[in-house]
């Protein structure tokens, strides 16, 4: 319990810390540059990716990677020293624990989360190519268990929360259409990498 505790508090100073540069930034650098950044007001952005670490039992037999897609449209250009995008994620991951009461019992998970998003995308990244990104996020996480045993039957439950999170990451152009992108923050993974496909 102490270690969640610490988590939690390293979570909320830095979600704290991420509010304060963002408004520092928005009121304090002139806001006379032009959009300079991939994702810019009516671009749309999907990606397909995998998440890396995260949420874990720690004793898991086997288990998918996090799959993660995001949509993300531009807004409005010129927010600040930067352009302003919303969307949302769809996460899920599942598990299974087996080896319990000498081979009779096994716990099964599915974990899944629905997660709006805001993004603002810096114009000081200089590139038409490369788009680096900031925001917060705020989503519903839902857990289904499914805990079968030769001795005690089927013990089922899910548990769900509203949960707020941030992200920092960025997102490569190969061309027009095509990319890749890599982005740090809380959820079912901590670091997310895929493909991205911009129309």
């Amino acid at each position: 319990m102490k270690t969640l505790g610490n988590l939690q508090i390293m979570k909320n100073t830095i979600i704290t810390c991420t509010l304060i540069a963002l408004v520092t930034l928005l009121f304090t650098t002139p806001n006379k540059l032009v959009a300079q950044t991939p994702m810019t007001k009516g671009v749309n952005v999907a990606q397909v990716g995998i998440g890396l670490g995260g949420w874990t039992t720690g004793y898991t037999t086997s288990e998918t990677p996090v799959i993660i897609l995001t949509y993300e449209k531009g807004i409005k250009d010129n927010f600040g020293p930067g352009n302003l995008s919303v969307g949302g994620s769809i996460a899920y991951k599942s598990g299974r624990i087996g080896g319990f009461d000498f081979g009779a019992s096994d716990w099964t998970y599915t974990y899944l989360g629905i997660v709006g998003r805001a993004s603002w995308h810096p114009h000081f990244v200089k590139s038409e190519k490369f788009d680096a990104y900031t925001g917060l996020s705020l989503g519903y996480y839902l857990i289904n268990s499914d805990f079968e045993s030769a001795y005690y039957g089927d013990l089922d439950f899910s548990e769900g929360g509203v949960e707020l999170g941030i992200h920092i990451g960025g997102r490569y152009n190969f061309s027009e259409q095509f990319g890749a992108f890599a982005e740090l923050g809380f959820g079912l993974g901590v670091l997310n990498v895929g493909v991205a496909y911009t129309f």
